[in-house]
């Protein structure tokens, strides 16, 4: 469980969102689904993720090769390949964020650029990578889903048939039950994993994906209204705007342990329904509180962001992931597929990622 100083950290969001947030406001957010504890376990998870970011050690390609033994042309070329191919897409999210005015606190949108070449040193040194970053790099490389995903093969059962698909998702599955096994072995294995699989199932929303389809075959339905705007609230990119505290965010959709909450919501609920448009603004209030919090709290008349750099270790981050469990939330179990319940997924997907994620 979350020790004394997790625990207190924890009370201190808890007690700032309380002065800062009107009481009016706080009932409504937190009158459905949503309740105060979900807010404070973002905060604190969107700070360990951007310690772990800016703390970690990096390392050039040539370290990580002389590490895990990769010694031969071909592989060192793959690793080359997928980082371009990675170099890419992040290319390609950094011109999306800057079209916007305002950014998440975690979108530090700078370092979805590459290295300037031009400087010698930087030229020798080569591309800088954490543990974590050679540990994404590994999983593109090894695992088909992420590339078929990314470039929208997993939608077309032209390009991969149903049998294909099953077994894509497999390797997904299978990616989690590794992490899962090696979660408990060690603080740094639960923070490390935990990080991990939270990112996996943040980019590539399956576990949550399927949850929806399987619950859309149980109430023999093949579609649900503004199937778009709702599922791009949970799992895509969030531009929205509160009227109520005049703050505009730009983030992702990542409470990733809250979400399937909404999805009887999502599936039942008809279009103009007062009830999900009243939960669903919720929701997106609820990320703008993190957000804010995140970014504007102080402790001790230190930016939290600072504070917690300082004053948080990793055996203090293992104890709150322990409880937070993102392994009791997503799982590596193999997943039934029908072919209703693909041609459920892929058309979910489809809408998620043809609208370019947003919300």
């Amino acid at each position: 469980m979350a020790n004394a100083k997790i625990y207190g950290i924890a009370m201190t969001i808890l007690d700032v969102m309380t002065d800062v947030f009107p009481q009016e406001y706080r009932d409504f957010v937190f009158a459905g689904l949503l309740d105060p504890g979900d807010v404070v376990e973002m905060v604190m998870f969107d700070l360990i993720k951007m310690t772990y970011d800016r703390t970690e050690e990096k390392h050039s390609m040539r370290y990580f090769f002389e590490k895990y033994g990769i010694t031969e042309q071909d592989q060192i070329m793959r690793y080359s390949r997928i980082q371009s191919y990675v170099q890419k897409y992040r290319k390609r999210e950094y011109d999306f964020r800057t079209k916007e005015s305002d950014f998440d606190i975690l979108s530090d949108i700078s370092a979805l650029l590459p290295p300037d070449m031009s400087d010698m040193k930087t030229k020798l040194d080569g591309y800088q990578l954490t543990e974590m970053n050679f540990f994404e790099l590994t999983t593109i490389l090894e695992n088909e889903f992420t590339k078929a995903f990314t470039e929208l093969r997993l939608i077309d059962s032209k390009k991969i048939p149903n049998a294909r698909f099953r077994e894509i998702i497999a390797q997904y599955d299978n990616e989690i039950l590794q992490m899962n096994g090696r979660w408990v072995k060690s603080d740094e294995n639960i923070v490390f994993y935990t990080l991990a699989a939270f990112t996996l199932e943040w980019k590539y929303p399956i576990n949550f994906i399927y949850s929806i389809v399987k619950r859309m075959e149980e109430l023999g339905i093949s579609e649900f209204p503004d199937q778009k705007s709702r599922m791009a609230t949970f799992c895509a990119d969030i531009n929205y705007v509160s009227a109520e505290l005049k703050a505009r965010i730009s983030t992702h959709s990542r409470m990733i342990t809250v979400r399937d909450r909404y999805i009887d919501l999502m599936l039942q609920e008809p279009e103009g329904s007062l009830l999900f448009e009243a939960e669903q603004m919720a929701f997106l209030e609820g990320l703008t509180m993190v957000s804010l919090l995140t970014k504007n709290m102080t402790i001790d008349k230190v930016p939290i962001q600072e504070w917690f750099i300082k004053n948080t270790t990793k055996e203090d981050w293992a104890s709150f992931f322990i409880d937070y469990d993102i392994f009791g939330y997503i799982n590596g179990w193999e997943k039934q597929w029908s072919n209703k319940r693909i041609r459920y997924f892929r058309e979910c997907l489809s809408m998620l990622l043809r609208r370019g994620g947003q919300a």
